[in-house]
């Protein structure tokens, strides 16, 4: 069966050879690979580099480090205009600060107010937290009035009438990591499931393969199928079986049950998938499952 080039088709199919196929110009794929994509060549080389090969069907522009070159010169009066700028503009700033602030601390008293309370707020701050890192007994007691104080928060007063001395009970709000719904969930999805009829496990775990197919995303099939421990030799194999997608999937999924055998089992398939963050799909290959009664939660 002959291959059909996505690109350039530079030798037809024999009796003996396979199609021959080539990248177009401005594209290259590595020698040795199938070439079922190919990569853009890269425009041009980086800045202090100097391009010595073209693009090819087979390798990207080369580039060496360009010795010839010389870092571009600078006016001398250049660098130092910058220096003065970068220094007097924050000193100029700090002056005009510094005056507005005088002038509202002679002519505003309430200004003079706001200053004078918020330094005496910070000095009483620093000075409550030079005893914390002296003394371990002050800091162990400064940790307990500020738990008090947390626990005197999180009670929420209840709306409910007044008890008979006048006095409404308070009710601590429990908290809760996560609702009972996904605790459950989470823990179904972490039970392994075994074959409804388990005389055909072989046959049961074949039948599954064409929800795989269906519901994992082609870009993520190669990734899959290394991640089972298939050879990119076993891989290219099933690719060149056939020109239809689905066809190569499967045939690459009977690879892998025939090479492991008993070990071969459905949630070696799903743990492959959560390793791979599809846990979604994972969850939804388990569904499909389950609801055409091919398997079941093991007790």
């Amino acid at each position: 069966m002959s291959t059909i080039c996505d690109e350039v088709e530079i030798k037809k199919c024999t009796a003996t050879t396979n199609t021959r196929c080539a990248c177009k110009n401005g594209t290259f794929c590595s020698p040795g690979q199938p070439c079922e994509t190919c990569t853009k060549c890269m425009t041009s080389c980086g800045p202090g580099e100097k391009k010595v090969q073209d693009c090819t069907p087979t390798s990207d522009i080369q580039c060496v480090p360009d010795t010839t070159s010389s870092p571009p010169t600078k006016s001398p009066g250049q660098g130092g205009h910058l220096v003065w700028l970068f220094v007097l503009v924050p000193v100029l700033f700090a002056v005009v600060l510094g005056l507005v602030i005088f002038c509202c601390w002679r002519k505003n008293t309430n200004f003079r107010e706001v200053c004078i309370g918020f330094w005496t707020n910070k000095r009483t701050q620093f000075l409550q937290y030079l005893p914390k890192k002296s003394s371990p007994e002050v800091s162990e007691e400064h940790d307990n009035m500020l738990n008090t104080q947390r626990t005197e928060k999180s009670k929420i007063p209840s709306p409910s009438p007044s008890t008979a001395n006048g006095q409404a009970p308070e009710i601590m709000t429990p908290l809760r990591a996560s609702a009972p719904e996904e605790e459950g969930r989470e823990h179904a999805v972490m039970r392994k499931l075994v074959p409804r009829n388990c005389n055909d496990k072989t046959k049961t775990l074949s039948q599954s393969f064409d929800v795989f197919i269906d519901k994992v995303p082609q870009e993520y099939w190669k990734r899959f199928m290394r991640l089972l421990k298939l050879s990119d030799n076993e891989i290219d194999s099933a690719i060149i079986s056939s020109q239809y997608k689905n066809d190569q999937y499967y045939q690459m999924l009977r690879t892998w049950l025939d090479k492991n055998g008993q070990a071969a089992t459905l949630n070696v398939l799903l743990e492959g998938l959560r390793d791979m963050d599809l846990k979604g799909i994972a969850e939804e290959i388990t569904n499909i499952l389950l609801n055409k009664h091919l398997y079941v939660y093991e007790d």
